[in-house]
């Protein structure tokens, strides 16, 4: 046998390898000295050492050619193969006239005739003679990962049996690789037995027996899994049918629930359903949709400017704070704006304000130097488009409204803001999503159901207060009004403030992020004698979830911000965890507020949660708890808000940060 070894670069390249066999008996009978024809063994099952190229690297193992129905092509061979001397494709000595496989025997068995050329009569002779006995098969070399399977192994040495090959040629050679194909189909003394005929004949009928019924148990089988990939198609049409179905009616459910809150939403959801958009998507069309063109809140009755600029809230207060009934244009737009949301004010002492009053400026330079600028500077610190048309950018005075958003931290955080919505919202939140599968050419893939929940927002009111006396009232002027507006907006912005991370989700109270994140089995950090890595893991958790994009935000308590100063990432070095000069930590920005749930910290991406109004304010005079004896009284304001989590998966948090 000749050896080449394969690289591994050259595994495209067509190869052949030779097994050769020999023969010890006389070979005359099966020779035909007038046609010049010889009948060979070609091939047997015997095993032969190799070194192949295998699974990464060369391994010696012992190769089997597999002599089954389908395992071998002859096609080359019974298409005037060449014989050759020694497989050197130059020296050739004859052709093949037939080749065939003996399934009973496990052989391979040819007739070849010899050339009449100088070679081919030289080595023809010598066959005469017994002197050249020895045949070998040419063959393409086979991808031994995809046409072998190991069936064994014998000292130590795998055994590979080939289970697809492609001979090419035949070689009279002089040395073999094994020693028990022959020159002859079965000798014994020469000839061919009648019991060795009989016995081929019958193992030919029982191979024959053996395939027909394994061509009907395959048959058998096909028909069965061909009659559950049908079900499993039908089932599979039957899902999708579902699972659209439940798609066109969550898109059509949302449309109606949020209504008021979105002019033209049927049409939208009529285009979403023809597109396939999902519930989710269309929810976020929905969130889009309010924030770059919010509808009138329920509390904007139509003041001209004429009727904003002579709309007194002085005049309000003291006839409240007299216990007189409110007349003329401030009674008209109170009682406009209870007809449209449906609802009395709490009491005659209150009265719902005007959106058009809300927004209308108010005197900030009555307020001290210090307070001025620290509002113009929560109100630079807006981002624009979050706030919508209840944040102005530019401007010197600024209404209720305004007031209350340059109170709150909610914008800055960059809370997904959705202003004067006129009913309950309804959006859908993914809780689990599709899963991809890798399938076969003509299989079904595994079904896949979306889990929508819900991030359901309603109204939850929140009320500041302010303590004024008689004098104040009766002195009550502009500057005086936005000082009380300002006290109020402050108050309610703080409550606000609060909710965002510590609402409870029950007793009037919106969801805040520590309730929402519990609900949803996010798993708090461990931080009890916080470090370094363990800030790093809010991070890594937020990767895990594919939840870290750009935008995300720390937010703690003063007390965890203190603790993380004095935490180093290098104990050597002076290298603060949270750094206060720049209000960062791991190179995203920190705020620090007492509002925060005590002990917590929070790491996320803050547009996922959403903090949504009504757009209306009620203003109530009542007694002072404070001072009745002096004829003071309360003024206090009402207001409706509510927060939601999109995705909880987009918030780290812990619950007990300590050194």
């Amino acid at each position: 046998m000749e050896m080449e070894l394969l690289k591994q670069n050259e595994k495209t390249t067509p190869k052949i390898e030779q097994f050769a066999s020999s023969v010890a008996e006389k070979v005359s009978s099966f020779v035909n000295e007038k046609e010049r024809t010889a009948e060979l063994v070609f091939s047997t099952e015997d095993l032969v050492a190799r070194e192949v190229y295998l699974s990464g690297g060369w391994k010696e193992v012992y190769i089997q050619l597999a002599h089954e129905s389908g395992s071998v092509d002859l096609s080359r061979l019974n298409d005037n193969a060449p014989l050759l001397w020694m497989h050197d494709g130059e020296q050739i000595i004859g052709v093949v006239e037939d080749a065939k496989i003996d399934l009973g025997n496990k052989k391979g068995k040819a007739k070849v005739r010899f050339s009449k050329g100088e070679l081919g009569e030289k080595i023809f002779k010598e066959v005469l003679d017994g002197i050249v006995t020895k045949v070998s098969v040419g063959f393409e070399r086979p991808d031994y990962e995809k046409d072998a399977e190991q069936v064994g192994d014998k000292d130590g040495r795998p055994i590979l049996r080939v289970k697809h090959w492609f001979p090419v040629e035949m070689s009279m050679v002089s040395i073999p690789a094994i020693n028990n194909a022959k020159v002859g189909n079965s000798l014994v003394e020469g000839k061919v037995s009648n019991a060795e005929k009989e016995e081929e004949a019958r193992k030919a009928s029982e191979i024959l027996k053996a395939k027909e019924e394994e061509e009907k148990q395959n048959l058998k089988r096909c028909n069965v899994e061909e009659k559950e990939m049908q079900e499993k198609i039908a089932l599979t049409a039957k899902e999708s049918r579902e699972s659209e179905q439940k798609r066109v009616r969550e898109i059509y459910a949302m449309s109606e629930s949020n209504s008021k809150n979105v002019e033209g939403l049927k049409a939208m959801a009529d285009e979403a359903v023809g597109k396939g958009i999902s519930p989710e998507a269309f929810g976020m069309q929905i969130l889009a949709k309010i924030q770059s063109k919010p509808i009138a809140p329920a509390s904007e009755v139509g003041l001209s400017k004429k009727e904003t600029e002579t709309y007194s809230v002085s005049k309000v207060l003291r006839a409240l704070f007299e216990g007189r009934a409110l007349d003329g244009l401030e009674a008209e737009a109170s009682k406009a704006i209870s007809n449209r949301v449906g609802k009395a004010p709490r009491s005659d002492s209150s009265f719902f304000l005007p959106a058009e009053i809300q927004r209308r400026k108010l005197d900030l330079a009555s307020l001290p130097h210090e307070e001025q600028a620290r509002i113009r500077e929560r109100f630079a610190l807006q981002v624009s488009g979050t706030g919508a048309y209840l944040v102005a950018q530019n401007h010197d005075a600024a209404g209720f409204i305004d007031l209350l958003y340059a109170e709150s931290m909610a914008p800055q955080l960059g809370l997904t803001m959705l202003p004067g919505l006129t009913g309950d919202m309804d959006i859908p939140r993914l809780s689990t999503g599709h899963t991809g599968y890798w399938v076969g050419e003509s299989l079904a893939p595994t079904a896949s159901t979306t889990v929508l929940g819900r991030v359901l927002l309603q109204p939850k009111t929140v009320s500041g207060r302010s303590e004024v006396s008689r004098k104040l009232i009766k002195q009550a002027t502009p500057a005086v009004e936005t000082m009380l507006l300002r006290d109020l907006a402050r108050a309610i912005a703080d409550a606000v403030d609060v909710a965002i991370t510590q609402g409870l989700g029950s007793s009037n109270q919106p969801t805040g992020l520590a309730k929402a994140l519990t609900d949803a089995s996010i798993t708090a950090q461990t931080c009890t004698t916080v470090d370094y890595s363990k800030i790093l893991a809010f991070i890594t958790g937020l990767q895990t979830a594919k939840a870290y994009r750009p935008g995300v935000k720390w937010v703690t308590t003063p007390t965890v911000a203190a603790v993380l100063n004095n935490k180093m990432k290098v104990s050597t070095v002076w290298s603060p965890i949270y750094d206060m000069d720049t209000k960062s930590m791991i190179g995203s920005p920190v705020t620090v507020t007492p509002n925060c749930k005590a002990s917590h910290l929070f790491f996320g991406l803050w547009s996922d949660m959403i903090m949504a109004d009504w757009g209306m304010v009620e203003l109530e005079m009542v007694n002072s708890t404070a001072t009745p004896d002096n004829g003071d009284k309360t003024l206090r304001a009402f207001f409706d808000v509510d927060l939601g989590v999109r995705r909880p998966a987009s918030f780290q948090w812990s619950s007990a940060v300590s050194a």
